[in-house]
């Protein structure tokens, strides 16, 4: 993997380029998640988190749904999500009911969403870019 532009640590991959510049504010609770931002099915970008709370930056010219996706859960890993900033647009992870990596009602993806975090293997859903 390549160093990408994440403003402070964890490395990255790109596919893509274009007029909408992405910023997601994550961390990890290990320091080795795993996360991808998605639109419209195609991934365009993958970080490896830090455990402090950093902007991980993509630009894409894709449009359609947009998820931040968590795909290495296992021992103590967790992700933490604030919000994803589409040019300066700010979607806030708690305010999304598409979470099917947060852990309610006893399991993964069991609630309504609402929440920062990803404790499981899944996504949180942001809408159409």
């Amino acid at each position: 993997m390549s160093q990408g532009s994440n403003n402070g640590g964890g490395s990255s991959s790109s596919a893509g380029g274009g007029s909408k510049t992405i910023v997601v504010r994550a961390r990890g609770t290990t320091g080795q998640e795993q996360i991808r931002l998605r639109v419209n099915n195609t991934t365009v970008q993958t970080w490896t988190l830090s455990t402090n709370m950093q902007n991980y930056t993509a630009t894409t010219n894709l449009s359609g749904g947009s998820v931040v996706e968590f795909f290495n859960d296992g021992g103590n890993r967790d992700v933490q999500v604030d919000y994803i900033s589409v040019n300066g647009n700010i979607r806030q992870s708690e305010h999304q009911t598409y979470n099917t990596g947060v852990y309610q009602n006893g399991q993964c993806g069991g609630g309504n969403g609402y929440s920062e975090w990803m404790h499981c293997n899944g996504a949180i859903g942001y809408g159409n870019l």
